[in-house]
């Protein structure tokens, strides 16, 4: 933005918007909207947000600069916190790295509130009265390692559109039942499923509208791996799939053959699958808009699929692939991999041959990588 511009904007805003890098204390009113705050001035502006008590508030931001590289410890008060809950016109709260331990009961008063961001934070849990704010759209609760649990009735915030858990999944062990009921729900990156009492069943996902990016998690003790033939992502517009077993021994194949994405899928990884084959949706290449495939600590199946009938594919990786011992014509399949930009290798240790009767396989490979391949003998073309 031109100088000029940005100063006329900054006059005609100055008694809305408030920066910490750009106004000082005495501005904030009652008239001031919004708020961004830069973190490492938490401690700072606790005092000034409790004596000031912005009533008509609509935005609070807190940001990082970039060219801050540690994490502020100390983080927002619990008087600060209880202070939100006053401010009733508030739209979107974003409380990003707020090094926040407990969220307030209280917070069920922003009954206006659509944007919720508590990324990066300590709580555990969260309060039920969350599930209370009716109009709230987005609630990003990514990279909060120490969560444990969601609230049981997450089910009734129908309006929620946007369920951020990225990385969350350290702790967490399930997702709670009535998921399904989330009707206007569009993305759901991360979804853990479990066997537990209290624990949403993966059918819950069937007719819920999802899109973007997501990963499918089983808890290391899940074991019933059946949707009864119900194709449960086939009405999902997906970019990016994760699948991640829980390697017990037994046969999961069936659920992955429930878990068939649109055809629309760009990217796919599957780790520790384990199970002797897999199913038809990958082994006839039906989906032919695969960009970047991905195949880790997988143990059972022996063939591998005809990767070379994706006709977009730029990039495979297979490490831990422990039944293949050679690569042949079935891996080529039909004349090699136009598309092809990057192939990786790592342990695969019983991979013995790797050869092809076409010529010309990689048009456009430009960069290959071997990695701990050590029965690897013939490489030829």
């Amino acid at each position: 933005m031109h100088d000029l511009m940005h100063d006329l904007a900054r006059s005609v805003s100055a008694d809305v918007y408030w920066n910490s890098d750009q106004d000082s204390v005495e501005v904030i009113g009652k008239r001031t909207y919004h708020l961004q705050i830069d973190q490492r001035k938490f401690p700072n502006m606790t005092q000034v947000v409790l004596d000031k008590k912005p009533l008509y508030l609509r935005t609070f931001l807190a940001f990082k600069p970039l060219y801050a590289f540690s994490i502020f410890n100390s983080g927002l008060s619990i008087n600060l916190l209880e202070i939100f809950s006053e401010l009733k016109f508030l739209r979107a709260l974003d409380l990003t790295n707020g090094g926040i331990r407990e969220v307030p009961t209280s917070i069920e008063n922003l009954i206006h509130l659509r944007y919720l961001n508590l990324s990066e934070n300590k709580f555990e849990v969260l309060p039920d009265s969350i599930t209370l704010l009716p109009n709230l759209q987005y609630l990003n609760l990514s990279f909060n390692k120490a969560l444990q649990e969601l609230p049981k009735e997450l089910g009734n915030m129908q309006n929620l559109r946007d369920l951020n858990l990225f990385e969350s999944d350290y702790r967490l062990t399930h997702m709670p039942c009535g998921l399904s009921r989330l009707t206007n729900l569009r993305s759901l990156p991360l979804f853990i499923v479990d066997e537990k009492i209290g624990a949403c069943s993966i059918i819950e996902l069937e007719d819920l509208k999802l899109r973007g990016e997501m990963n499918i998690k089983f808890s290391k003790d899940f074991q019933n791996y059946s949707c009864g033939g119900r194709k449960i992502l086939k009405n999902k517009d997906l970019n990016e799939l994760r699948l991640e077993f829980n390697c017990l021994p037994i046969d999961d194949d069936g659920m992955l053959d429930d878990l068939c994405p649109n055809m629309s899928l760009k990217k796919l990884t599957i780790w520790n699958y384990v199970s002797p084959q897999f199913p038809a949706w990958l082994m006839e290449s039906q989906l032919p808009n695969l960009v970047e495939v991905s195949l880790e600590n997988c143990y059972g199946f022996e063939n591998i699929p005809p990767f070379g009938n994706l006709q977009f594919l730029k990039k495979l990786r297979l490490k831990i692939v422990v039944g293949i011992t050679e690569m042949g014509d079935e891996f080529h399949a039909n004349g090699g991999f136009p598309s092809l930009q990057e192939l990786i290798l790592i342990k695969m240790r019983r991979l013995q041959k790797w050869s092809n009767s076409h010529d010309d396989v990689f048009p456009k490979l430009q960069s290959l990588i071997i990695i701990d391949c050590a029965e690897l003998e013939m490489l030829r073309s």
